[in-house]
């Protein structure tokens, strides 16, 4: 006669995540099963990851008093490797059908192992003396990312005018997530960007870049002399 029905538990190696629920390593759930009539086959454990990619799922081990008490326990783990966002249920049901009292569903939570990558291109690559541009640049920034986060994007810029220009805003498809930089006045200019996503992940830093921008065209004066003048002395 069994009549008890199995509880579940479920508890995590790692409850330290980034930004609510984002995760740069590994996370394993132990799943915990108390019952004494156990049928490890009678277990459902469903997955959904947004990226395909299933977690490992270790054997079951059991306490020594399996079979004999209420409270003997049956412990597996699911093991959370693979980048995506993961749910997951748990239920199960006993020898004599009893189903679990409290089936488990986890909130979402994500794995994000992948390092972020920036690439920086200019519409203007024509300088003039190693780093001088007679007209605007305008630098096209990409970030590759797939937990995207524009707060974690950290801009460095200088001009030597004191208007050190700022991105636009973002625009994104998939993972590639775009923005511009317009540097359109004459100053002296330094640019550099870092990044860290989501999770924490910190992308390698697009080190500083240095060059003028000089729209103004040069102007000439002749003086100490008048047009059409006649000069008995020295003209200089």
């Amino acid at each position: 006669i069994d009549i008890t029905a199995p509880t579940i538990s479920v508890s995590f190696d790692n409850n330290s995540p980034q930004n609510g629920k984002y995760y740069r390593t590994t996370r394993t759930a132990t799943v915990t099963v108390t019952e004494r009539n156990f049928d490890p086959d009678n277990v459902q454990i469903r997955v959904t990851n947004t990226d395909g990619v299933q977690p490992q799922i270790t054997g079951w081990s059991h306490s020594a008093n399996s079979g004999e008490s209420d409270s003997a326990t049956h412990t597996a783990n699911i093991i959370f490797s693979a980048d995506g966002d993961y749910n997951f249920t748990v239920d199960c049901t006993d020898l004599a059908l009893n189903r679990a009292s409290n089936p488990y569903t986890s909130e979402e939570f994500t794995i994000d192992k992948t390092v972020p990558r920036i690439s920086v291109s200019y519409n203007n690559n024509s300088s003039q003396n190693g780093s001088y541009y007679k007209a605007e640049r305008t630098a096209t920034v990409t970030i590759m990312e797939h937990n995207f986060n524009a707060s974690g994007v950290e801009l460095r810029t200088t001009a030597s005018d004191g208007g050190a220009p700022r991105l636009s805003g973002w625009s994104g498809s998939g993972d590639r997530h775009t923005a511009v930089i317009t540097f359109g006045n004459d100053a002296d200019y330094t640019f550099g960007l870092s990044y860290t996503d989501l999770a924490g992940n910190q992308a390698d830093p697009y080190g500083q870049d240095s060059f003028t921008v000089d729209l103004t065209n040069p102007e000439l004066s002749i003086t100490g002399v008048a047009n059409h003048s006649a000069n008995k002395g020295v003209v200089a």
